[in-house]
Parts: C-alpha cells; sequence; structure tokens
C-alpha cells in the first residue's frame, strides 16, 4: 500500500538521507539520485 507524502515530508526525508549520508561516507548525496517513491 503506497502512501503519498506531502512536500515537508519529503524535504524531512531528504535531509535525513543527506545527514546519514554525510556521517556514513563523509559527502552529500546529489539530490538527483534520490528518489522519493523508493523510500519505504
Amino acid at each position: 500500500q503506497e502512501k503519498d507524502f506531502t512536500d515537508t515530508e519529503i524535504e524531512g526525508f531528504v535531509q535525513e538521507i543527506r545527514e546519514l549520508a554525510k556521517n556514513s561516507e563523509g559527502n552529500t548525496i546529489p539530490e538527483k539520485k534520490i528518489d522519493v517513491k523508493k523510500i519505504e
């Protein structure tokens, strides 16, 4: 069952993913690489 996220929620996910990526890899993920539909 798919859930639609608001722009605010999506922005939160993006920031969270970037922080996790920064912490683990030492760099940020380019925004275009993030596919929101694949986030569970």
